[in-house]
């Protein structure tokens, strides 16, 4: 169930509707993530809504991004930069127990 006052934009899958999320959001609208029903439910899809006084601009850009003119922003992977990052904060704190250990 939608909330009251606001609009589907689209309907996207789990990845796919947070980068829509992050960009509907960069453009200023207070775009949400909602889970769908039935069949597009069980594929794992979201509602992308926002509120109805800020449908023309939400079409806007919705249209921009699948007219190319725009890109969405990429929601961070679990691995690359995010992932080594969190590594090397864990071995380093493990290194300080091991030196406080030792001392």
């Amino acid at each position: 169930m939608l909330p009251r006052n606001h609009i589907s934009l689209l309907i996207a899958d789990g990845r796919r509707a947070r980068e829509w999320e992050l960009g509907l959001r960069g453009e200023g609208l207070d775009a949400k993530r909602m889970p769908t029903r039935g069949s597009d439910a069980a594929k794992g899809d979201y509602w992308l809504v926002i509120p109805e006084a800020q449908q023309l601009a939400g079409q806007r850009y919705v249209s921009s991004v699948l007219a190319g003119k725009l890109d969405l922003p990429k929601s961070a992977p679990v691995g690359g930069p995010l992932l080594w990052g969190a590594t090397l904060i864990v071995l380093a704190l493990i290194g300080l127990v091991i030196a406080a250990l030792l001392s």
